[in-house]
């Protein structure tokens, strides 16, 4: 499984690669609300602050960012389950420097939350958030405890680390229903194969604020190009969802080398206008089904990194909102996102 995280970080290095892809900024005045990005440090490669800035200072007007967990930073040594406080204090580090520098007041983006990671199974789960949310001074807005798995043999770029049933466990249920009780969202990561599972785990959870990553990460779409049945049973699977009034959806980690466009092994980056045509008929569902005031974009860099550019990628969704009323197009830039993460 680490092999494909190793290769996939080498992959979203590819600075000059990507530099081959030059566009003016479209709208550059909305402001945007970035919901999901990591940050991290593998083998010889990282994505840290100064690549960070660099993408988001490409030309859109990213205010907030909301970091979400990848298993990066962790502590070291004491208890297994305290070790991803690490993450935690490692991001609110950063945090307390952006306040030093009163980024937030000079108009220059911030991080402005963070999705820590915590087995939601633990009998002392209670003690647990209370210390991320200690470590983060108060701005832990969620978790996530991902249910990624997979019973074949795909060599996924990015491997799922959920163990079979999860969504089905019943100590996993009372965890989702305690943060439900702490007012933190719960971000839910898995492959689409597991969306029947899923569905039955929000009859469970029905007062937890549920945020369903990368528009249930449906592997494989690019390769049918909409031709075969996982579309039409990924659009029965959303609206399944979207029954259940507490969830919520990320429109975005569709350039996955997972998803299976092939991206990543053109002779150079994918334009906006084409990526904006190809991706615009899961986008236009969701924002359907859900409605806007429970979509938001999102750019899930740098894993999305391995096959477009920042400015590309909020291009992008900017040409599929073109003919959307300005109340939605501020929903799906910033508003849901700000209500949901109580930014």
């Amino acid at each position: 499984m680490e092999n494909g995280r190793i290769w996939i970080s080498e992959l979203a290095a590819r600075d000059n690669w990507l530099s081959l892809r030059k566009e003016e900024i479209i709208w550059p005045e909305l402001p945007i609300v970035d919901p999901h990005h990591h940050l991290w440090k593998r083998q010889n490669n990282s994505y840290q602050m100064a690549e960070l800035i660099s993408d988001i200072c490409s030309g859109h007007n990213v205010k907030k960012t909301v970091y979400v967990e990848c298993g990066a930073f962790y502590r070291d040594s004491g208890p297994g389950y305290l070790r991803s406080l690490g993450e935690v204090e490692y991001v609110q580090s950063i945090i307390n420097t952006q306040e030093d520098d009163d980024v937030a007041g000079s108009g220059r983006f911030c991080i402005s939350g963070i999705v820590s990671k915590i087995d939601l199974r633990l009998p002392n789960l209670n003690a647990i958030v209370r210390d991320h949310i200690a470590k983060s001074s108060g701005n832990l807005k969620g978790i996530r405890h991902s249910a990624a798995f997979a019973e074949d043999s795909l060599p996924y770029s990015i491997p799922g680390h959920g163990p079979s049933g999860l969504y089905l466990d019943a100590d996993y249920q009372s965890g989702a229903r305690k943060l439900g009780e702490l007012n933190l969202a719960l971000d839910c990561w898995h492959y689409f194969s597991q969306s029947a599972e899923f569905i039955k785990f929000l009859k469970e959870v029905p007062n937890t604020k549920i945020v369903l990553n990368h528009l249930g990460m449906p592997v494989g779409i690019g390769s049918s190009r909409y031709k075969g049945r996982l579309f039409e049973d990924w659009k029965l699977a959303i609206e399944k969802i979207s029954g259940f009034s507490n969830v919520f959806v990320k429109l975005g980690g569709v350039a996955m080398v997972d998803m299976g466009w092939g991206f990543h092994n053109r002779a150079e980056p994918i334009g906006s206008d084409e990526y904006a045509d190809l991706i615009k008929p899961l986008i236009i569902h969701a924002i359907d089904t859900f409605g806007p005031d429970r979509c938001m974009f999102e750019s899930n860099f740098p894993v999305d990194r391995v096959s477009l550019g920042y400015n590309v990628l909020w291009n992008a969704f900017k040409i599929i909102c073109n003919d959307l009323e300005e109340s939605t197009i501020t929903a799906l830039f910033s508003g849901t996102a700000k209500s949901v993460y109580q930014l």
